[in-house]
Parts: C-alpha cells; structure tokens; sequence
C-alpha cells in the first residue's frame, strides 16, 4: 500500500517533514515521465528559430529593396541573411537532438520514481516508530489518519504536481503560469498610500518625533562631551583598564594599540564622536529593551505577538532600519542615534526574554538575572 501510495502515505499520518521531502522528488519524476513521453522539450528551441525566421524574412526585404534602388549595401544583407540561415540550422539540429533524448528523459525519470518510492517503502516504519514514540511523551502531536489530513494531502499534492508537470512539460499551454497575473496600478496605489500613510503621521506625530529626538540628542551631547572634552589620557587609561579587568592582558593591548594608532592619524575626535554615537545607541537600547524583554518572558501571549516581529527585524539587513529613521526623523539632529538604536533595542530585548524563559524554571538563574538586569 505504501509503495502505491508514496508520498500520501506520509502525508495523512502528519509526518509533513518527509512527505514534503519525498513530494519534491516524485514531483520531479513525474515531470521528466510526462517532458520524456508527451511534452514539448523542445519548444525553446523552436521559439528561437521563429524569431530568427522572422528575422531573416525582414532582412529579405530589406536586401530586396536594396536590390531595386541599386544600394551598395545588398552584399551586406546577403552576408546576415546567410549567417542567420546557418544559426537556423544550428538550431534545428539543436531541437531534433533534444527530441530524440526525450525517450531516455522519460527513463530516468520512471527510475527516480521507483527509487524514491523503494526508499519509501524501506524508511516507513523507522519514520512511524519515531513518530509514535513522540506521540507517546506528548499527546497534543497530531497523529494524522483523519479526514482534514486525506484532503489536505490530497489537494496539495495534485496541485503540485498537476501544475508543476504542465508547467515544465507543456511551456506555452498555460500562459498565467509564466508570471504572477497583477496589475502596474496595484504597485503604484501601494506606493502612494505608503506615502499618504508616512506624510500624515510625520505631520501628526511631529510633536513626538520632536520630543524623541531632542531625548536622544541630550544624551548624545553629553557622552559627546564626555568624551571628547575629556583628556585623552584618562579616556585611554579608562578603556585599556575595563577592557583588562574584562577580556584580559592581550585585550587590553590590542585596544590601547587601536586608541593610539586613531590618534597618531588625526581621528581621535572622530572617534570620540562614533563612540559617543554608539554609546547613546547602547544606553537606549537597554533602557527600551531589557524591560521589553522582562515583559515578555512574564505575559506568554504578547510574546507569541512581538515574536515574529523581532524575527523579521533579525532578517532585515542593518541598513533597511534607515528607512524608518529617514521618515520620521529626517532633518532632525540625532538621526544617527536612532537609527543604531533601532538595531539594538531588539538584540537587547530579545536577547534579555530568551535568557529569562531559560533562566525561569530554577529560581537562582532567575533571581540572578533579574538582579543583573
């Protein structure tokens, strides 16, 4: 039964991770079966000796022209008519070879088929032994075999590989299939709704956005300060000090080395500067996200709800969270700030929950945490 029904046979036992797997093989079995036996293989290539002979049926004219005003170009357009007709029969070649491989496509194709449904048959009961020693420790695992799963595997798999095999065995049977069916309006109402959206809350928001920044610009002035009016002497002795006590000897080497070597080249208040910058970042960043993170690891549900939004800020590259900075807080002093606390307030705030979930079963890790925090 299981060698029949193959990837299905996984599929109404919830057992998706392998039946997904085997679905993608037999899929592509099935479609060299159905390219090898009955499909158009060669169809690119006929499409490119259509638009060659069409092509050359314009240059024709064109030469027959040339012909009749007595033109010094006729040589010229008999030498690309001649060159175009070889590649046509490159091309014909090229198209009667791949028709001739099409019976051996279709043997490889029922090999792989038999193949994958063998493995099938041969990893069914280690995989369902597995299954049901994981359903046995936690019973809220489906354990499939019902009439949502016979549907849903059913469904999903004819629509895979019904589609899939028209697709690639027959190109130009289904022409939605090339490219996803929308309209240029569509792109162009999202953007200027994008833009409705980012204009009216910059002009309705501007009262706060100005309050934030001028928040953010008061700490960054004062770590400024801080750092550049302060001799270099003592900013040099306080770093190579904390990195010593924290990372060790070599550590603390390498960053006087850095300090000095910023100096010796003129940067020493650029790099004050940058440090100031990240320094703001840090500080607010633990500010919002460590009692985010608290919050979190004690209210499950509106974990479960920001969760997914910090997924999708760790997937984002660094430099797409100027977009929010840009819009809000464009011409504003600061800017920088935010745009490195955006970045750090999630790190700090994930990073904080996940360590408290872990550290809330034993009640020292836990204690010891927060006491930190």
């Amino acid at each position: 039964m299981l060698f029949f029904l193959g990837s299905l046979w996984y599929s109404f036992r919830n057992i998706w991770n392998w039946a997904l797997a085997f679905l993608i093989i037999e899929t592509f079995a099935i479609v060299q079966i159905v390219r090898g036996f009955f499909g158009n293989i060669s169809a690119e290539a006929y499409n490119k000796i259509e638009l060659i002979q069409s092509t050359i049926d314009f240059r024709k004219k064109q030469l027959q022209a040339a012909i009749e005003s007595n033109s010094d170009k006729v040589e010229m357009f008999e030498r690309t008519i001649k060159s175009l007709e070889n590649s046509i029969e490159g091309y014909v070649q090229e198209a009667q070879r791949i028709e001739a491989s099409g019976f051996f496509i279709a043997i490889s194709g029922i090999m792989l088929f038999f193949i994958v449904r063998i493995i099938q048959a041969m990893a069914a009961n280690t995989v369902l032994e597995k299954r049901y020693s994981e359903w046995l420790s936690d019973k809220t695992i489906n354990p499939g075999m019902q009439i949502k799963n016979f549907v849903l595997s059913i469904t999903f798999s004819f629509v895979i590989i019904l589609f899939s095999t028209i697709h690639y065995s027959f190109p130009n049977y289904m022409e939605i299939m090339k490219d996803f069916p929308t309209h240029p309006d569509i792109r162009l109402k999202s953007i200027a709704g994008v833009e409705s959206a980012f204009d009216y809350a910059v002009i309705k928001g501007d009262r706060l956005f100005d309050a934030i920044t001028f928040g953010i610009r008061s700490v960054l002035d004062s770590l400024e300060l801080l750092f550049v009016r302060t001799p270099w002497i003592v900013i040099i002795s306080s770093i190579v000090l904390l990195t010593g006590l924290s990372a060790g000897p070599r550590a603390a080497i390498y960053s006087g080395a850095f300090l000095a070597y910023m100096g010796f080249l003129g940067f020493w208040i650029k790099a004050m500067t940058t440090l100031a910058l990240l320094g703001t970042a840090a500080l607010l960043s633990i500010v919002i996200g460590i009692p985010l993170g608290i919050y979190c690891s004690t209210r499950p549900r509106f974990y479960s709800f920001i969760r997914p939004i910090m997924d999708f800020m760790q997937t984002m590259p660094a430099f797409v969270f100027m977009i929010p900075v840009i819009a809000f807080f464009w011409n504003r002093e600061g800017c920088g700030s935010n745009y490195n606390n955006d970045f750090w307030w999630y790190s700090c705030g994930a990073f904080n929950c996940s360590w408290i979930k872990r550290s809330s079963t034993k009640h020292k890790r836990s204690s010891y945490s927060l006491r930190c925090i």
